[in-house]
């Protein structure tokens, strides 16, 4: 984030005011061994996934009911990674690290269900794998490395390679809607490459969505139902700035320098991040109608001494889960919907 450039821009001047009716409470989710937590996704039962422990690196789930738990018990091999999504059955998936002789050999893919365990998804010969989201039928997506290939697994944990935009860059996926389609990004030409989101589906493959004008690169982050992809781009003299592309229409500015959209739902909420450089980072916001919030100021209950930086995932109610700074370390959060 500290890479932004251009001017630095006032917060208050950016954001929405927040007389508008948007009210959220926050909840903090706690933290196994007193250490650090952070909250990677949300499913529309109030199920929250990510990571915590000391080092902030045991895979973990939250519910109101259980508190913040490690997903277990599982073998020592698998009590380091982190869990980035979950669907509304309860289906958790995410990455684990295995080690030999006191270091990280791989990092392998799983998927994960109270009561059933752990689940570990091929790999198609790559030693490093990363899930990034599962959709309703339990289908996964994110990548392999070595070479970087964007992949999904479906619920068995078979894995089909997606392809690249150009063979010689690699690719990557981070979410899947609840008809196999896919969002990433992958690298195009020239050396060292270019990212460019992308929007895959079964019927026509994988598709470049280009950049907004003036722009480098683009990074695809989130894709609901309806294919409408959201993301950011960015450019060493323009900093970030975020964009929603609706499916079969071009990539479209949703406006703010400094920008990175994360997550969204199907009303069309948006959350994310507001980078605006020297200001610091704010989770963000984007509620239709109204334009981008900072989650900070429309939210009691915050302890003392915490800052709302980044919202990850927004579920269908509209509560957001995400991780504040508190000093070096960091928090994981659920933000309950109010108004």
């Amino acid at each position: 984030m500290n890479s932004i450039r251009g001017s630095v821009v006032v917060i208050a001047l950016m954001f929405a005011s927040s007389a508008f009716a948007v009210r959220y409470e926050c909840v903090d989710l706690g933290a196994v061994l007193q250490g650090n937590a952070r909250a990677m996704a949300l499913n529309d039962t109030g199920m929250v996934v990510g990571s915590t422990g000391i080092n902030d690196r045991a895979p973990a789930y939250w519910t109101a009911a259980t508190g913040m738990q490690r997903l277990g018990p599982g073998s020592a091999s698998l009590r380091r990674g982190l869990a980035t999504g979950v669907n509304d059955s309860g289906l958790v998936v995410g990455y684990v690290d295995w080690y030999m002789g006191g270091s990280v050999k791989n990092q392998q893919p799983f998927s994960w269900k109270l009561g059933k365990g752990y689940k570990i998804l091929e790999t198609a010969g790559s030693s490093w794998s990363f899930p990034q989201a599962v959709n309703s039928s339990g289908t996964a997506c994110g990548y392999i490395a070595t070479p970087e290939t964007a992949c999904t697994w479906d619920a068995e944990g078979r894995i089909t390679l997606l392809g690249r935009l150009d063979p010689d860059f690699g690719s990557g996926a981070t979410d899947i809607n609840d008809q196999g389609e896919v969002c990433g990004t992958a690298s195009t030409p020239p050396m060292p490459g270019y990212p460019r989101a992308f929007r895959w589906t079964p019927s026509e493959g994988m598709k470049n969505l280009g950049v907004l004008p003036g722009y480098h690169n683009s990074f695809a982050s989130a894709i609901d139902n309806k294919g409408t992809v959201i993301g950011y781009c960015w450019s060493a003299f323009l900093g970030y700035r975020g964009f929603r592309c609706e499916s079969g229409k071009a990539m479209e500015d949703i406006g703010g320098l400094g920008m990175l959209p994360e997550g969204l739902n199907e009303r069309g909420q948006i959350v994310g991040v507001f980078a605006p450089g020297s200001n610091g980072v704010r989770a963000m916001l984007i509620e239709p109608g109204i334009g981008p919030i900072d989650l900070n100021t429309v939210t009691s209950g915050i302890p003392t001494g915490w800052i709302l930086d980044t919202a990850y995932d927004i579920n269908e109610r509209g509560d957001i889960a995400g991780m504040a700074a508190v000093g070096r370390n960091v928090r994981a959060f659920l933000l309950r919907r109010v108004d």
